[in-house]
């Protein structure tokens, strides 16, 4: 994904490159790029001097009317055209490299899943942020601290993913403290339906599903500043007669958050829920042993400071 973002970047600064250096020359009459390439070709191939050089250009253009037309439309065109043409390329090339670079991620994102390989630790995502829980108390990423979290970015009036994904997380839960003795792992579903989703509604959809089930919302702004760090898709479509009667189509993923706020893992839709809990098993015992490692070197520091080495 930064290698994607990298190239995108890339991309715009050759736009504005040529947009603000070679616009200008062309506009100018400074740049013929066509005509001096037409030369260069010629002068290489040949060595000619600078006369017979013309001289074939002009009786080539003669011989081949197609060519004609292009070295005419090139040269007879205005700024506009020129501009137009140029952007036009460049657009062409820009788009197919967006293109390419998007597919190559998608494709690797496809192969180390089929794999099982950890895919779900590669994804940099989350961060702070700050809403509400169905009871009006303020929630931040410090408030899981402790816990084992799946969270997931829904609303109550979805049809049929959302449902499935509430089930998946629930079952999840209930796996986990039951297989691997995990009883702090708590399912947190973040509503990204500020318009529709009260506290009522969400408590109420959330019974349905599991008893640890915790419901958040906040305004507009807040709920889109958590999806960009999240990187969580979501739009709004367009209602037909009823203004309240639409769809919101978003990303379908689960997100694994370790005790210490850390997003470590995700888990797609299509991920069943034995590779699940391995998954979830693997991140448990990582987590651990970083621990006690950490615990470790902090006593043989402290045992250090106590009793420094002789010399």
């Amino acid at each position: 994904y930064n290698e994607y973002k990298s190239y995108l970047r890339l991309c715009k600064m050759i736009s504005l490159a040529i947009s603000r250096r070679v616009l200008p020359l062309i506009s100018s009459g400074k740049l013929n790029l066509l005509g001096y390439y037409q030369q260069k070709c010629y002068l290489s191939s040949k060595r000619v001097n600078s006369d017979k050089a013309e001289e074939h250009l002009n009786t080539h253009t003669e011989e081949k009317p197609h060519t004609a037309k292009v070295v005419g439309f090139w040269q007879n065109g205005g700024i506009l055209r020129k501009g137009f043409i140029i952007l036009l390329a460049v657009g062409a090339v820009l788009y197919y490299v967006r293109m390419y670079i998007k597919i190559k991620y998608n494709k690797e994102l496809v192969e180390q899943l089929k794999s099982g390989g950890k895919a779900y630790g590669s994804m940099n995502v989350g961060g702070s942020f700050e809403l509400a829980n169905t009871k009006g108390e303020k929630i931040t990423n410090t408030s899981f601290l402790g816990k084992w979290v799946v969270m997931y970015f829904g609303f109550t009036y979805c049809p049929d993913i959302c449902p499935e994904q509430m089930e998946a997380m629930g079952e999840m839960v209930d796996r986990a403290e039951k297989e691997l003795g995990l009883s702090n792992m708590i399912p947190v579903m973040v509503t990204i339906d500020t318009e529709r989703d009260t506290p009522e509604i969400i408590d109420e959809y959330l019974s349905d599903y599991h008893p640890k089930f915790v419901g958040l919302l906040g305004e507009e702004k807040n709920i889109d500043m958590m999806c960009k760090k999240f990187r969580v898709y979501r739009s709004k479509g367009q209602a037909l007669s009823d203004p309240n009667d639409y769809i919101l189509d978003h990303t379908v993923t689960q997100y694994l958050i370790d005790p210490d706020g850390n997003v470590v893992g995700y888990f797609m839709r299509n991920r069943d829920m034995d590779s699940r809990l391995a998954t979830l098993g693997d991140k448990v015992e990582e987590y651990v042993r970083l621990k006690n490692e950490s615990s470790k070197s902090v006593m043989l520091r402290l045992w250090d400071a106590v009793m420094p080495a002789k010399t």
